[in-house]
């Protein structure tokens, strides 16, 4: 598949034109003009980039992890993958862009909470169906490239997709650039999307923060063709997009013969936050 390759100007002249046009329905909570403005800017002006991760707007959609959080993710890793802290010095090249906010955390040194999530879903997704290596991953909405940077300091993975909106995009082909992360392809969620086979889908939240037509749409298209999936989800108040609730979800993922299990959601960082996992290789999650 051909990497692609996103003209940034191109993309701040289509957030201008979606920031004046009332008529553009949304298509997931992310999906706001200032958000898409912003991810577009950062991914253009190196002003903006070098302190992305501290701006107020940003760290409210995407960087926001409290420390309390990020101490719980860490206990978790210490108890399931202690090994991990051997790649510390790999994990801290994450905060030489962005600027983010840090802070100690025992045997990951200093880190931004959000990255420590980060390593936690790494620990989460090894915990439950091994080794990353030579697998092909998919991950739903990838945020700035935070969770595929973490995932490449650990493993040697045969490619790597994200699929989101093109500002976004823009913004994670910048990070993921400077992080000298490889083998990634990004795909615009406002285009055409190949179908094919992947060994693994992760998303942590951007799925269940879509409409619902967007989610059958990465149900049909893309979930069904992953032998495994690491889904957090969150279910959100219906106020500027419908999104489906938890037991709508699960039956669209049923309707489509995904074998998914519900997980409670560690550390919780909403009351009624959850994980959604499958794995057609075993009859049943280890």
């Amino acid at each position: 598949m051909k990497r692609v390759t996103i003209a940034v100007s191109s993309l701040l002249l289509s957030c201008y034109a979606i920031c004046t046009d009332s008529g553009v329905v949304k298509t997931s909570v992310m999906d706001a003009p200032d958000y898409r403005l912003f991810c577009a800017q950062a991914a253009q002006e190196p002003e903006t980039f070098a302190l992305f991760r501290s701006d107020p707007l940003y760290q409210y959609g995407l960087e926001h992890v409290t420390d309390y959080q990020a101490r719980e993710c860490l206990r978790i890793i210490k108890e399931q993958s202690p090994h991990f802290f051997t790649y510390v010095d790999r994990f801290k090249t994450s905060e030489l862009v962005g600027s983010p906010v840090v802070a100690p955390y025992d045997e990951l040194d200093v880190l931004a909470p959000t990255t420590v999530r980060y390593i936690k879903i790494a620990s989460d997704v090894e915990r439950l169906f091994g080794s990353l290596d030579g697998l092909s991953i998919l991950e739903i909405g990838g945020g700035y490239g935070g969770q595929c940077k973490i995932l490449a300091d650990l493993y040697t993975f045969k490619s790597y997709t994200i699929v989101d909106l093109p500002e976004p995009l823009a913004l994670t082909q910048a990070f993921l650039a400077a992080c000298n992360v490889e083998n990634v392809t990004l795909l615009s969620a406002e285009q055409e999307l190949p179908v094919q086979d992947y060994d693994l889908v992760i998303s942590n939240y951007a799925l269940s923060e879509c409409s619902m037509q967007v989610q059958q749409r990465y149900i049909d298209q893309l979930l069904r063709h992953a032998t495994r999936g690491y889904l957090t989800c969150n279910v959100l108040p219906q106020e500027q997009i419908k999104v489906p609730y938890q037991h709508e979800l699960l039956q669209m993922l049923a309707q489509a013969y995904i074998p998914y299990t519900l997980l409670a959601e560690e550390p919780l960082t909403n009351w009624n936050n959850y994980v959604v996992v499958w794995n057609k290789q075993a009859c049943c999650v280890r």
